[in-house]
């Protein structure tokens, strides 16, 4: 043991302590406190597991985990959003909790698996069952499109919102198994979390008015019902979005709580076809935003070649508008820009190690 959990456990519920809550997550004593925590839920495999807390307003980050243990900004937007000390150190346990989830219960193997055949223009581990007449006919368009080298943006976005289902199902796994194996504090900041996150997702018709890309607005759909079981859709909406969520609510259902994690990567491969129409509205606006940014690196990198001073890197993508970068920049740095949230699988996927999160990057992601 690192530190007194009696000490740690009085300091949490002082409601006059002389620290700030910046400089009490981020303490020795504190960090000590989570990874005595975690180590008690990962010894089974005897590894050593540090948790590493900072307080970092300007850091988008919510936490993550790597070869290196796990990472936790204390100042993320969802530990931040509670009012109490008290509240916010079940937060930080709870993301805690769910980054052990995935050391313990994250099949990595068999994702690196999903993704590299992916990659290959192949369904792992095999071509989804149950698919009528058209939705052959859109598995076929989106493996021809994974191998398709002439027009990058339809095999990006598949990628992209493969990665996006497959955290989505893998953290609703996680979550449940660790909620059911280690119940108590551990599950309560889990639980936590999961509702205050749903509730910062925009509303339905808040999405279709800001132009989120139909398919984005059903995956974060998704996220809502597996993280809170219910959708945020004050005003009554109905049509295609619910309509979809609906008739995927059975494939999540059966593959959350199913131990193989090839299960998941099969929900992810049906609902990935069934997208693709969806998918298709996004690509010609994605191919102009392309066009524009590959003029625009072409300029600033003429701008520099006559300024002579030899300091431009010319990359495309230089702009504030996030898709600009992505889809100028080639395959593997698409992988590197889908990091930004919670609820991280790291797996060696051609061997670079990515980093796949639950994040709120999607809702800014596929706007227009």
């Amino acid at each position: 043991m690192r530190t007194s959990h009696r000490q740690i456990r009085k300091r949490i519920l002082d409601a006059k302590s002389k620290i700030t809550d910046e400089e009490f997550f981020s303490s020795r004593a504190y960090n000590g406190y989570l990874t005595d925590l975690a180590e008690a839920a990962t010894k089974r495999y005897k590894r050593p597991l540090r948790v590493r807390v900072v307080a970092d307003h300007d850091d988008e980050t919510v936490a993550f985990t790597d070869y290196h243990g796990i990472y936790i900004n204390a100042c993320n937007h969802i530990t931040w959003s509670f009012p109490s000390r008290l509240l916010r150190s079940m937060s930080l346990e709870g993301l805690n909790a769910h980054e052990c989830g995935h050391n313990l219960f994250t099949d990595e193997r068999i994702w690196h698996s999903y993704f590299a055949g992916l990659a290959k223009g192949k369904f792992y581990p095999k071509m989804p069952d149950g698919l009528d007449s058209m939705q052959k006919l859109y598995a076929k368009d989106i493996l021809a499109a994974l191998t398709d080298d002439t027009d990058t943006v339809p095999m990006q976005v598949i990628m992209s919102t493969a990665h996006a289902l497959s955290n989505i199902l893998e953290d609703g796994y996680v979550d449940a198994r660790y909620s059911y194996e280690f119940p108590g504090s551990p599950a309560k900041g889990i639980a936590l979390n999961n509702l205050r996150y749903a509730d910062t997702m925009p509303e339905i018709t808040e999405m279709i008015n800001r132009k989120y890309y139909d398919h984005s607005i059903v995956v974060n759909l998704l996220i809502q019902y597996v993280r809170a079981h219910e959708v945020n859709n004050l005003s009554g909406y109905t049509g295609e979005f619910i309509d979809k969520l609906y008739e995927y609510i059975p494939w999540i259902d059966e593959s959350v709580y199913d131990d193989d994690a090839r299960s998941r990567c099969e929900a992810a491969n049906r609902i990935l076809v069934d997208l693709w129409p969806m998918m298709q509205r996004c690509f010609d606006a994605l191919r102009d935003k392309q066009k524009q940014a590959q003029q625009q690196a072409q300029q600033s990198s003429q701008q520099t070649g006559k300024g002579g001073s030899g300091s431009g890197s010319g990359q495309p993508g230089s702009g504030d508008d996030d898709t600009e970068a992505v889809f100028t920049c080639g395959f593997r740095e698409l992988r590197s820009l889908l990091r930004c949230s919670v609820g991280t699988v790291y797996m060696n996927f051609n061997r670079h190690p990515i980093r796949l999160q639950y994040t709120d990057a999607l809702l800014n992601y596929w706007k227009i």
